[in-house]
């Protein structure tokens, strides 16, 4: 049920990226996690959106960034 309200409220803020730019975005911050600045492969980075889709965030690549798995789920629906 929250996964289904979250999906629903993702389409709902507008946008939406491709994989190619998700790629694109990793090469750019060097595979690194933004948070904890480990890197590919000690890690696996996750898309977290800059502005949390709970707090009517896009889902436009310019509102993602890298995070590994651990720090995107303590950042939560914090804004950095």
């Amino acid at each position: 049920f929250i996964q289904a309200r979250y999906l629903l409220k993702k389409s709902n803020n507008g946008g939406a990226h491709r994989f190619q730019e998700w790629e694109e975005l990793k090469k750019k911050f060097k595979y690194t996690c933004l948070m904890c600045k480990r890197k590919e492969p000690q890690i696996k980075l996750t898309i977290d959106h800059k502005v949390p889709v709970s707090k009517n965030g896009s889902n436009y690549i310019d509102n993602i960034q890298p995070l590994c798995k651990y720090c995107n789920s303590k950042k939560g629906d914090k804004l950095l």
